[in-house]
């Protein structure tokens, strides 16, 4: 009884691992032959693990392994149950604000849903060196609303490095993913794992339609194109020494020399430093790097330097203070503004010299010009007023002389006439 059963269970996966196997389709290429396996034939052969109730859902071919994974690319995680509604799913769920739990990630063969923060990713491992095509022959009508990536990643076992991706914009109205959109090129080494990983920005997306299939061949593979992971690990052992000697630059400087503020400095430099040589791109000069690096250390000031740039700086802010009474005197200001002016600056020198750091050197220096805006605006006003009240006073003094003088003469003519008359 127990074998009748587990019979339907055992049919199910045989007849769903010869779906998958039989899902390779083989086309002529230029050059040579090339098969294909779609998303499809993948999702359909891990079905068939997880029904025959298999340790794992890594399913091979006498030309390649594969699988369809969930969670991150740090994580990944095998699918374990299968869901009458979605085809696969895991054993995780995520909390909606609906108050519905779903799974984390689930996937029928034209179908996938995705919690935000977790992805879906396709793996593919050859068992000779080929080129890999990764292709979308038809476009999405029902695209989720959301933004979606796409991203290529390669690992040797030891690294995992990202090789191609596009991120395509939410969109309501239009089909969400045209044909092509996903096409690159990748060429792989025998025994490199490939994977297609499918991220969205929303939690429970779902999405449908134009999903990868991966077209590979042998013939077309070419060397020089392929990741060489020998020289990516030498590229990341350098930067890691990098890291290690800027920090022995650091602690070879004598701490006693530095403020505490100018020694915590160079260690933010150090810890930035250290951070972004673990993810630097491959191929940037580090040698460049570790040199730019080690000149931000070595301008961090020591004290005796930090006490000389102070001193140069209290001069430079004497100076500008200074040069801003000759402006003034130029201007024409009168010798009441340009002595308040002078009062202001006599004030500021003391403060300025009296500074201890650059920040009290930078306050100082900006009260004073504050306090000298405020005197220029004030000696402004009352040259207005001062200079229009004194043109009202000669011009009224001076109507009254025009007038008096007038009258003066006026009475003069009279005066002349008056005598002329008597004299005929």
């Amino acid at each position: 009884m127990k074998i009748l059963n587990k019979l339907p269970i055992f049919l199910l996966a045989v007849i769903l691992s010869f779906t998958a196997f039989s899902g390779i389709k083989t086309v002529k290429a230029d050059g040579g032959t090339a098969e294909t396996i779609t998303s499809d034939d993948i999702v359909t052969g891990v079905r068939g693990k997880i029904a025959s109730g298999s340790d794992t859902t890594e399913f091979s071919t006498a030309k390649y392994t594969a699988d369809v994974l969930y969670g991150t690319i740090e994580e990944m995680k095998s699918f374990s149950e299968l869901k009458a509604e979605n085809g696969v799913g895991s054993d995780e769920t995520y909390h909606t604000s609906s108050g519905a739990d779903y799974t984390s990630a689930h996937l029928n063969k034209s179908f996938i849903r995705v919690s935000k923060g977790y992805g879906i990713f396709y793996k593919l491992v050859f068992t000779e060196n080929v080129c890999l095509e990764i292709k979308n022959d038809k476009q999405s009508k029902d695209g989720p609303k959301s933004k979606i990536t796409f991203t290529s990643y390669v690992s040797d076992g030891e690294y995992t490095v990202k090789r191609h991706s596009v991120t395509l914009p939410e969109n309501l109205n239009n089909p969400f993913v045209f044909e092509g959109d996903l096409n690159h090129t990748l060429h792989l080494k025998k025994g490199n794992a490939y994977f297609f990983a499918i991220t969205t920005d929303k939690t429970g997306i779902s999405y449908s339609n134009a999903l990868p299939s991966f077209v590979f061949s042998a013939e077309e593979y070419d060397e020089t194109q392929s990741f060489d992971f020998a020289a990516y690990k030498k590229f990341r052992t350098r930067a890691t020494e990098i890291a290690d000697e800027l920090l022995n630059y650091y602690l070879a400087k004598d701490s006693s020399l530095y403020s505490e503020a100018n020694d915590l400095e160079m260690i933010n430099i150090v810890a930035k430093a250290t951070e972004e040589l673990k993810t630097i791109e491959f191929g940037n000069d580090l040698e460049e790097y570790k040199r730019l690096a080690t000149e931000k250390i070595d301008a961090v000031p020591t004290l005796e330097r930090e006490a000389e740039e102070l001193a140069e700086s209290k001069a430079e802010k004497i100076k500008e203070l200074k040069d801003y009474y000759t402006e003034k005197k130029a201007e024409g200001y009168d010798f009441t503004a340009l002595k308040k002016i002078q009062a202001v600056i006599d004030k500021y020198e003391k403060t300025i010299n009296g500074a201890t750091d650059k920040y009290k050197l930078s306050a100082e220096y900006n009260l004073a010009k504050r306090e000298l805006q405020d005197v220029t605006k004030t000696s402004s006003l009352t040259d207005f007023i001062t200079y229009n009240t004194a043109l009202f006073v000669i011009l009224v003094v001076g109507a009254a002389l025009v007038i008096g003088a007038g009258a003066v003469i006026a009475t003069v003519i009279v005066k002349k006439k008056k005598k002329g008359i008597k004299n005929d």
